[in-house]
């Protein structure tokens, strides 16, 4: 975790993470963030109520890497308020979003952070190799096909095409992102759309993770009923007009204040 960046002016790093009932891959994603070519500044994890033994996986960690803070929810909140809580307490130039069950390349956080050494850049998103854990062989790239992410709000408006796990963006998108809005349906939307706000996306088409799908996944890839989807649309729409007021009227909403 050593490794800097040619630039004189060294970024520093999030990485964020939310857990829940986490314990059957947690460890190996630990060691894979951990085990990265660049300086990680800090750790930050909420757990949401867990009932297993990740919290106990968590203190086990932080006691050899001090950099780790836990945070732990007294009620359950749910994946994006978790998220939320981690990213106000973030203080960094650049944050990283972490589920708790992928493994990073070690070159994942070197080959993302380069990219920002362009200043209009505010969000960075690799792709993944997705793996199923009851199909090694059935791997494949997460951005192929049709699907691949696009530098356009309208189109992320009417089709998602950010996931969390394989972004990362700078601390100052934050100043518009917080608080969430309340009726968002998830985290990495609102973050790519207030990252697109303000500057470019650079999207690496290199596989930097592996994107694990299990049946415990908080998130999946179910088809929604229509009515949802609406529903989605309209609290998109209702998010997108709150963005533009934060556009205005800029604050900082992380607790940190940097």
């Amino acid at each position: 975790m050593n490794y800097n960046l040619s630039s004189k002016h060294q970024l520093t790093v999030s990485v964020c993470i939310a857990t829940y009932n986490g314990s059957i891959y947690l460890r190996e994603q630990l060691d894979s963030i951990l085990a990265q070519s660049y300086f990680i500044d800090e750790i930050i994890i909420v757990d949401d109520c867990s009932f297993d033994n990740t919290v106990e996986i968590l203190f086990e960690y932080q006691k050899d890497f001090p950099i780790i803070t836990i945070i732990q929810n007294k009620i359950n909140l749910g994946v994006v308020a978790s998220f939320e809580i981690a990213l106000e307490s973030s203080s960094s130039d650049i944050v990283f979003l972490s589920d708790q069950d992928d493994v990073w390349l070690d070159s994942k956080m070197f080959n993302m952070l380069k990219f920002f050494e362009d200043k209009n850049i505010q969000c960075v998103i690799s792709n993944a190799v997705v793996s199923y854990t009851n199909d090694s062989t059935i791997n494949h790239l997460y951005f192929s096909g049709d699907l691949k992410p696009v530098d356009s709000l309208l189109n992320n408006f009417i089709k998602n095409r950010f996931i969390g796990c394989c972004m990362a963006f700078r601390g100052n998108v934050l100043k518009v992102a917080l608080p969430f809005p309340s009726n968002i349906s998830m985290h990495d939307w609102w973050l790519g759309t207030a990252s697109l706000s303000l500057g470019s996306i650079k999207y690496v088409p290199d596989p930097l993770i592996s994107y694990r799908r299990h049946n415990l996944n908080v998130t999946g890839f179910k088809r929604r009923v229509l009515f949802k989807i609406i529903l989605d649309r309209a609290s998109s729409l209702h998010a997108l007009i709150l963005l533009f007021f934060r556009l205005i009227f800029p604050r900082d909403g992380r607790k940190n204040n940097v």
